[in-house]
């Protein structure tokens, strides 16, 4: 049993991974771009497990159901391979770093400030676009990243009506936000 080959992923400052789909995009100046974990050999399955950005590298987990047994007697069993991408060279390795804790965020960009700030007690997350004079606020926001039009963000936990977790965008000419993406990880 190898590990499949894994065809390198396209850099970006920074990654999105949608929890339920497991559907992967980069962040660039002009939006989100999907991407795709790819084998060399293109028939290969397997599922992606997980995805993160650390110390500027990129570490993929991904599954595959393997056959620890015989032809006659197949025993099928999901096995567990380990990625690591340093700049464009990918290669499998036998284990990867804890995934980084998801904390409350702060950031000043050219046209938004995310700050940390406190409600009755409870941590909160305000966005300002400082550019037309609005702000957001969120129970908790980790990361975000100015494109040219506006600030992507990911709120890890909401108790707003109708602004639940996921991937928002702010453009920088309007005073409120827009969901884009289901809850995930932003890095």
């Amino acid at each position: 049993m190898a590990a499949p080959e894994l065809k390198p992923i396209l850099i970006f400052d920074n990654y999105f991974l949608e929890q339920g789909t497991k559907r992967l995009f980069g962040l660039s100046e002009n939006g989100l771009v999907d991407l795709k974990i790819e084998a060399v050999e293109g028939n290969e399955q397997f599922s992606l497990l997980n995805f993160f950005k650390a110390n500027d590298n990129i570490y993929i987990t991904i599954q595959k159901i393997e056959n620890i047994g015989t032809e006659e007697e197949p025993v099928f069993e999901n096995i567990q391979y380990y990625y690591e991408q340093i700049d464009n060279i990918i290669s499998n390795v036998g284990s990867i770093p804890v995934k980084p804790v998801l904390t409350h965020g702060t950031a000043r960009t050219e046209n938004f400030e995310l700050i940390e700030d406190n409600y009755e007690g409870t941590p909160i997350s305000k966005i300002f676009n400082l550019y037309f004079k609005g702000s957001v606020v969120f129970l908790k926001i980790d990361k975000c990243y100015e494109s040219k039009n506006g600030l992507f963000f990911n709120v890890l936990e909401s108790i707003l009506p109708g602004k639940p977790a996921g991937l928002y965008f702010f453009p920088k000419d309007r005073t409120s936000c827009n969901k884009v993406k289901e809850n995930g990880f932003f890095y």
